[in-house]
């Protein structure tokens, strides 16, 4: 278990392992969650796009969902 005290300006240091085990460094980014009475700290990923790469399965080509989308547009605006 860790400790962290908070500093008069509210401000806590992150313990140098946990900092290391979540490769946590310089400038990074946390998201902070209340989680059941409890304070969350998330780290956020370092490049949001990387990390989001393979969130979505088609099982059609991005060419075939974006003609689908096309297609749909086009009925919508001849239909109003």
């Amino acid at each position: 278990m860790s400790i962290a005290n908070v500093s008069s300006k509210g401000q806590i240091v992150i313990p140098a392992n946990l900092r290391k085990k979540y490769n946590i460094g310089p400038h990074d980014s946390l998201e902070i969650l209340e989680v059941d009475n409890a304070i969350v700290l998330v780290p956020l990923a370092k490049d949001p796009i990387q990390s989001a790469r393979g969130f979505l399965k088609f099982r059609r080509s991005s060419k075939e969902v974006m003609s689908e989308l096309k297609q749909e547009l086009k009925k919508y605006k001849e239909e109003y």
